[in-house]
């Protein structure tokens, strides 16, 4: 029912989506589980079943190669003479994935690990490489083969069964077109990727023979599928309108879309079981950007990082990549530096809320303004203030909401705020810092002058010097310089920090009188125009 982990280096699926949770119940909390390794530093989960297994790849010692995590064991199933990864299950524990090795001549094959051995299902001729992405109850098995000529690839989605593989074709009917399976249902529906009659990429469902297109969202131009579950629910995603790729389901011949988290610009599905929640990561789109691992229910789309006891330590959830119909979740992040998969078990248990995140302050006239996201299971919040960014840090307020306007403070002071969240089982860390400095309404300038400038500058041609006296404090203000050519409808020239007071106003027309005046500006609000100066802009010096 899941979609299985990428590791093949190239002709991965390109795009993904979130389901979305068909439920009424609050939001969800989990404990954290480390599942270790076979020996290696890095772990990578794929799926979970109903039974609490979990499948994906392990380094080892040696290698890298596909596991069984069950009762709390992980078990190496093995390899075919090189390494392997493990990316789907069903319900009775028959694994499915690929291994390479000297009796595959070193390229990918597809396996079935059940009874306790693992098979190689072969690889017909004019296939470069295959893996294996799904597997139901009937151990029909789902994948992808590679083909081709090395520089001119493409992909051919199977369907094997009994150690027969049927090719599934395309949505577009033409051969050699891309097309990739994700996932199989017991009911024999198989979802995935393939070529449109458009020549765009879209999801589609087969079943005995036959192609659905499941479309787009409008104005979008591609989609893909990622997962099925047993209903035919799709979890994917969809391009839209503005290029940007979406989380969406199919069902019903609807293409929902699931939007983006704040802050967010691009999300991914990775499963979505039968109760319709789904999980997957979201990202900020970019090569380099974040990623993290995000559940789909009660209508929106949450953070997995956010629902998490605040004292799991220095994980970073990166990707969710399995979920169950108990809630189980599986995928991929990373713990005192070390990439590790982890297993989320949903609990009722009141536990350490998580730092609340996105504090922000705005300041005013004797005030700094503070909002923040709160926290999931935080009952009140602990606001605290220093003049150090370092600390020491105290309590100013114990609020029951994620806003306050801090008043006990002194103009042109620098303030630093961090905020925590508690509840009956204790106090989360604290949150980032944010620097606030209030400030009063500066005063005007004064003393403005404007004068014809006769150094005959080349690089400014007809100008005017100005200079004026600064009467505001030195905390964060900065100068306006208006221009008028009548004297009284002014507009903005120039701005500057509060301690300069001399600017040249240059390619001015010559024989033009122009007119002058400043203001001081803060945080706390802008002040009144100076005294206003004028002066007649002189010959150019070309």
């Amino acid at each position: 029912m899941r979609c299985p982990l990428r590791l093949i280096r190239s002709f991965a699926m390109i795009l993904a989506g979130l389901g979305v949770a068909n439920s009424s119940l609050a939001v969800q909390t989990y404990l954290i589980t480390d599942l270790g390794s076979l020996g290696g530093p890095t772990t990578t989960a794929a799926a979970i079943n109903d039974n609490n297994q979990v499948v994906g790849a392990s380094s080892t010692s040696s290698g890298f190669d596909a596991f069984l995590f069950s009762g709390g064991v992980m078990l190496d199933l093995g390899n075919l003479g090189g390494a392997s990864a493990a990316n789907a299950l069903n319900s009775r524990g028959d694994v499915t994935g690929y291994s390479s090795g000297l009796s595959t001549g070193n390229t990918n094959h597809p396996f079935l690990f059940r009874n306790g051995a693992l098979s190689d299902l072969g690889l017909p001729a004019g296939n470069n490489s295959g893996v294996a992405t799904g597997v139901n109850g009937s151990d029909q098995v789902v994948g992808y083969f590679i083909s081709g000529p090395f520089r001119r690839p493409f992909t051919q989605a199977f369907l094997w069964q009994s150690g027969v593989f049927n090719m599934l074709g395309t949505l577009n009917g033409v051969q050699n077109a891309y097309t990739s399976a994700a996932g199989i249902n017991d009911s024999g529906q198989v979802a995935g990727t393939s070529v449109s009659t458009a020549g765009q990429l879209h999801a589609f469902v087969w079943q005995t023979g036959l192609f659905t297109d499941l479309g787009t969202l409008p104005g979008g131009v591609s989609s893909a599928a990622a997962a099925i579950n047993s209903h035919g629910v799709v979890a994917g995603s969809s391009g839209t309108s503005n290029a940007a790729s979406h989380a969406v389901i199919f069902q019903n011949g609807q293409v929902i879309d699931l939007g983006v988290p704040s802050g967010l610009t691009a999300s991914t599905a990775s499963a979505i079981n039968n109760l319709g929640v789904a999980v997957g990561s979201a990202s900020t789109g970019s090569y380099r950007g974040i990623s993290r691992a995000v559940v789909s229910q009660n209508g929106a789309m949450t953070d997995l990082n956010r629902l998490i006891p605040g004292n799991s330590g220095s994980w970073i959830l990166n990707s969710a990549t399995g979920i169950n119909d108990a809630g189980e979740i599986v995928g991929n992040g990373t713990t005192n530096g070390a990439h590790h998969a982890f297993l989320l078990t949903p609990t009722t248990e009141v536990t350490e809320p998580v730092a609340p995140i996105d504090l922000a302050g705005n300041s005013g006239n004797g005030v700094v303004s503070l909002t923040w996201v709160g926290s999931v299971g935080a009952t009140s919040y602990n606001l605290k203030r220093s003049t150090s960014s370092s600390g020491p840090y105290s309590t100013i307020a114990s609020l029951t909401v994620s806003n306050f306007t801090d008043t006990s403070v002194v103009d042109c002071t620098v303030y630093y705020y961090v905020v925590s969240a508690v509840n009956s089982a204790g106090e989360s860390p604290n949150s980032a810092n944010v620097a606030g400095v209030p400030q009063s309404v500066p005063a005007a300038p004064s003393n403005m002058t404007a004068s014809p400038n006769t150094q005959q500058n080349l690089f400014l041609g007809s100008a005017i010097s100005l200079a004026w006296r600064n009467n505001a404090s030195s905390c964060s203000e900065f100068v306006v310089i208006e221009r008028s050519t009548d004297g009284v409808n002014f507009q903005e020239l120039a701005s500057m920090g509060p301690t300069q007071n001399t600017y040249i106003d240059g390619f001015l027309n010559t024989g033009t009188r122009y007119f002058y005046r400043a203001r001081a500006q803060s945080t706390g609000g802008v002040s009144g125009p100076s005294n206003t100066a004028s002066a007649v802009a002189p010959p150019s010096p070309y």
